[in-house]
């Protein structure tokens, strides 16, 4: 079953496979669930949606960048083309930027959801592009996070699987009777060299800026690689790709949660390539 998304940016579509929630708005907000809680921040606003799990296209040669959706930051780039439709267990959001087109797919299951992005590059010349995901951890109840959300981050940790090129982050417990919670988070890219991460929502977004125009994305600008007792704690990860002309590279995002860290480290090994989610989707 398919149907084309409601007109409305902030129409939002649910995907589940029972553990993991997804919801996604046609501009790309939402936020992701696990086993009721949140692994991933989403306050809806019909004025300013503001969170989600974002993916960033930056082309370093001549320091233009946009988003693989409307948001964060539809004043920064509008899209020549953008098309959402929302089918029975998948979300894709297509959206056309000059000669590149990022169409991402958005499934969930065996607890995480994953998002496989394809980037087509439609002009003559081959096209180096950076490649960044974002998203801002919560491991909490939503309405906890929403009333207190300065103490709930100072109860987040994160750190760093170098086996796997994942970033974790999990709850510290504040007494016996609290459920271990982990969030995992993944990007693997046909191609791709070394994967930078960062865990910091300042370092990562800048003084007085938002997501819709973040430091990361000023020319020059890498993710710092840090991981611990952060105030603000986000995951971001970039990998560098090279689209040859008239090809494409595949992307796969992966979020997903755990109750302990040796279910965290599994689930960080499960899709170690773009192909071997194939038949989640396919």
């Amino acid at each position: 079953m398919t149907h084309p998304f409601a007109a409305r940016d902030d129409a939002a579509h649910t995907l589940s496979d029972g553990r993991v929630e997804s919801t996604i708005t046609r501009a790309g907000a939402g936020g992701v669930s696990f086993g009721g809680l949140a692994l991933t921040r989403h306050v809806p606003d019909r004025t300013s949606e503001t969170d989600g799990a974002w993916l960033y296209l930056r082309d370093p040669a001549s320091g233009r960048w946009w988003t693989a959706t409307l948001l964060p930051a539809p004043a920064a780039a509008p899209p020549d083309a953008y098309e959402t439709r929302a089918h029975e267990r998948r979300l894709s959001i297509t959206r056309r930027d000059g000669d590149v087109e990022v169409r991402t797919e958005v499934r969930v299951a065996d607890g995480a959801e994953l998002r496989r992005h394809t980037i087509t590059n439609h002009g003559a010349a081959d096209l180096r592009l950076e490649l960044t995901t974002y998203a801002e951890a919560v491991l909490n109840t939503a309405d906890g996070d929403r009333a207190h959300p300065a103490f709930s981050k100072l109860f987040v940790q994160t750190g760093w699987l170098p086996a796997h090129e994942s970033l974790v982050a999990w709850r510290r417990l504040r007494s016996p009777d609290d459920t271990p919670l982990w969030l995992v988070h993944r990007l693997v890219a046909d191609g791709a060299g070394t994967a930078e991460h960062e865990t910091d929502r300042m370092r990562f977004v800048g003084r007085g800026r938002t997501t819709a125009r973040p430091r990361a994305m000023d020319p020059g600008v890498s993710l710092s690689g840090t991981t611990g007792n952060v105030l603000d704690p986000v995951l971001a990860l970039r990998r560098t790709v090279t689209v040859p002309a008239g090809g494409s590279v595949r992307a796969l995002s992966v979020l997903g949660g755990a109750h302990d860290r040796a279910e965290a480290e599994r689930l960080a090994a499960r899709w170690p390539t773009v192909a071997d989610a194939d038949a989640v989707f396919d």
